[in-house]
């Protein structure tokens, strides 16, 4: 027996049809016209003029032409739709990022340009900058395929491998076979914060056994490269390699082929009334369940639309979500991650969203939303009206996030540009400043003011400095501050420390709780620790660089960075005493073994996030 289900959509005859044609929304693809009929009676749409009757139609019949999935993708297809992957825990989540960058650089290898061929290079002595010509090729466990979509590689391109090196201080670090003394311009990664060097360097060494106890751990919680695949997207999916990577049945890595693999046996019949004003709805059926999982739609959402911070907060109330990731369009039904489709429905509530404009009194709705959200989400940070003495009052409206605040304050050199075009009656004002690091022009802080008096710019530069100022306070007093801010929630709880169960939770100092919790922004220790350079040599400013690090040091390496911060000279021994301070709280907020913080809950959160638990 045939199974089918109906829809009806009410249309607007006067807009043009293809603005509203529901065939443009449907998550599948659909396959060339099977056939089109003119003056069909459908019996399910009415007449507005006369009852009863059946509304003569055009008939238009479309095919699902079903879906592709990855070749590691086992699963027999099913309609059934799949459920949404939950917010990993921390470990997969550092497994996922080591697993990722790893194939990253296996698939484009080092950016540089070739300095010389292959065959000229010259094998590198040992010297303090790497060691690598016994260090194995990681390619023996890794297999390179070429999309057919992607673009074609660089002639030029280096072709030297990247390997895995520790320095004097145990550090981690990545570098292409090329990089040595004279030859700096190949590739070099030093920050790996965030991520598991064990895994990592199993994974450029070939250690199997590391690798197979890494993976099978995964394995077992669902995730990992020896995970059947789940991607199935669109039959018209134009990429020919699957995003994931996965182990072949030789032990290497690879991502997968996409493949067209199913029929599906669902069919599509659409109906146009023929006078679209004496019948304004179109009807759909669809004949058939399909054989296969909903796929991911093609053209996704536009990202500016996911930077929103009001756009969040509200479909967070929406759904009511609880995950700690951000939900899209798509966890609110999958069809809205079409381009088109959203755009259409955004233009339609634009102004129930905004019912209070997007002028002033809009600016200050927004403003009461965002305050609510996390620190760092807020972007419109004050929406005031202000009095000045012979003056008319004028409104101000500051927008920066906290962490433009902390690139505002870096400047040496900021241009500042006026425009009256974008806002009609506001002057809109932009600090802007170039950051060499980046090589790009960044915008660290806008604002929208109705007055031009020297007054009123007065008033809007002590507002941008004071919130900068505000958002950057990163001395002693603001961590401790936290710390007693967790001595009084626990002051009436019972039970006992997790990390230490001797130590009551009321009995916990601020240095307690900062140690439980607290780590310093590695982007701020770092430049603090460059601050020093004046007083303190390159060699000791690296030794307490090296502190910074989430894995336990060899006893012998760390006490040859103390012993060698301890010779550094007077500041460096105030700088080091300075961390041991207080129970050592500041030192634990560095080196991750004086912490109690786990080990895969510090390198899964944000190295530039200044708390962690």
């Amino acid at each position: 027996m045939q199974e089918a289900v109906a829809h009806i959509f009410k249309t607007d005859p006067s807009k043009p049809l293809p603005l509203q044609d529901p065939k443009g929304n449907i998550q599948y693809s659909l396959g060339e016209p099977k056939g089109t009929k003119y003056d069909v009676e459908c019996f399910l749409l009415q007449s507005l003029s006369t009852s009863g009757d059946a509304v003569p139609c055009t008939q238009v019949k479309l095919s699902c032409t079903g879906c592709k999935k990855c070749n590691f993708n086992t699963s027999i297809p099913s309609s059934q739709q799949r459920t949404v992957q939950e917010t990993p825990d921390a470990w997969q989540e550092v497994f996922q990022k080591t697993l990722a960058l790893f194939c990253a650089i296996q698939e484009s290898g080092c950016p540089f340009a070739a300095e010389v061929s292959a065959e000229d290079i010259i094998p590198e002595s040992p010297s303090e900058d790497s060691e690598i010509s016994s260090i194995p090729a990681a390619q023996l466990l890794y297999e390179t395929l070429h999309d057919s979509c992607a673009c074609e590689k660089d002639e030029l391109q280096c072709p030297g491998k990247i390997v895995f090196c520790r320095d004097s201080f145990h550090r981690p670090f990545l570098q292409c076979e090329h990089r040595k003394k004279g030859h700096r311009a190949h590739l070099y990664l030093r920050n790996l914060q965030e991520i598991d060097s064990v895994y990592l360097e199993a994974l450029f060494c070939g250690n199997m056994e590391t690798i197979r106890k890494y993976e099978e751990q995964a394995y077992a919680g669902g995730f990992g490269p020896l995970v059947p695949c789940d991607v199935v997207c669109s039959a018209r999916e134009q990429k020919s390699l699957c995003l994931n990577f996965h182990r072949n049945k030789d032990g290497k890595l690879t991502r997968g082929v996409i493949e067209h693999i199913t029929k599906c046996p669902a069919r599509f019949e659409f109906y146009y009334p023929n006078n679209a004003n004496d019948c304004p709805f179109i009807a759909v059926i669809c004949r058939n369940p399909h054989s296969h999982s909903n796929p991911i739609p093609s053209h996704a959402t536009p990202r500016r639309l996911h930077m929103e911070s009001s756009f969040l907060t509200g479909l967070r109330k929406l759904l009511g979500w609880s995950e700690l990731r951000e939900p899209t369009l798509s966890d609110l039904h999958p069809s809205l991650g079409n381009t088109d489709h959203a755009g259409r429905i955004i233009s339609e509530v634009r102004n129930q969203v905004y019912p209070f404009g997007t002028g002033f009194e809009g600016a200050k709705k927004i403003g009461n939303e965002q305050a609510l959200l996390p620190k760092e989400l807020i972007y419109v940070r004050t929406v005031e009206t202000h009095d000045i003495k012979g003056q008319a009052a004028f409104h101000l409206i500051i927008c920066m996030f906290p962490g433009m605040s902390a690139l505002l304050l870096e400047t040496k050199r900021i241009s500042i540009d006026t425009s009256f075009k974008r806002v009609h009656k506001w002057q809109e004002f932009e600090i802007e400043a170039w950051f060499s690091q980046y090589n790009r022009s960044v915008v660290v802080a806008r604002a929208f003011i109705n007055s031009q008096s020297s007054e009123v710019h007065l008033v809007l530069f002590q507002r941008i400095f004071g919130i900068a100022e505000a958002d950057t306070d990163g001395h002693r007093g603001q961590a401790i501050g936290w710390g007693k801010f967790c001595q009084s929630l626990c002051q009436s709880m019972t039970g006992y420390c997790a990390y230490d169960i001797t130590k009551p939770l009321h009995m916990l100092t601020p240095s307690d709780h900062l140690k439980r919790c607290y780590r310093y922004c590695f982007s701020h220790f770092t430049r603090h620790v460059h601050d020093l350079r004046s007083h303190v040599v390159e060699n000791v400013r690296t030794a307490m660089m090296s502190l910074a690090s989430a894995e336990e040091l060899p006893l012998a390496v760390y006490t040859q960075i103390v012993a060698t911060i301890r010779g550094g000279g007077k500041k460096a021994v105030d700088w080091f005493r300075d961390k041991e301070a207080a129970d050592g709280w500041a030192l634990a907020a560095i080196y991750r073994p004086k912490s109690k913080i786990p080990v895969h809950i510090w390198k899964a959160a944000p190295s530039t996030s200044n708390g962690n638990e």
